[in-house]
């Protein structure tokens, strides 16, 4: 499956050196599919290695936009702002600081680092003011 191409980078919230990270989106669901049908990603994310069809990814993306303790972020590669993973944080706490959260590629955990920084300083922010 080829990523739809656009003449400006995606939207990012977070943003890194090599890697940047933004809010998922519904364009690119048969990548996600794609991704969630990868057996070997799935091992590291403790989801049992069931096949997703393109309705249940819909599904999934839909449930999780109701969820405000659940954020889930694309993650991609700065250089060519080719989507190349997610990253989720669940049970987040603002006011203490804290979150859960899973990776879903070799540069998750410093996506999964970045994104419960930022995610957690933006809100901070605002409820301090």
């Amino acid at each position: 499956m080829t990523v739809p191409e656009s003449a400006a980078p995606p939207i990012v919230t977070i943003d890194g050196e090599r890697i940047a990270l933004g809010p998922e989106r519904r364009d690119l669901l048969p990548l996600v599919q794609r991704w969630h049908n990868d057996f070997t990603a799935l091992r590291s994310l403790g989801d049992p290695p069931v096949p997703q069809t393109l309705e249940q990814a819909s599904a999934e993306y839909d449930h999780h936009a109701t969820i405000p303790e659940m954020v889930r972020f694309l993650i991609y590669e700065r250089a060519t702002w080719r989507p190349i993973g997610l990253t989720l944080l669940h049970d987040i706490e603002y006011r203490q600081g804290t979150c859960l959260g899973y990776l879903g590629h070799p540069h998750g955990s410093s996506a999964l680092s970045r994104s419960a920084r930022g995610a957690i300083r933006s809100v901070e922010s605002g409820v301090a003011a």
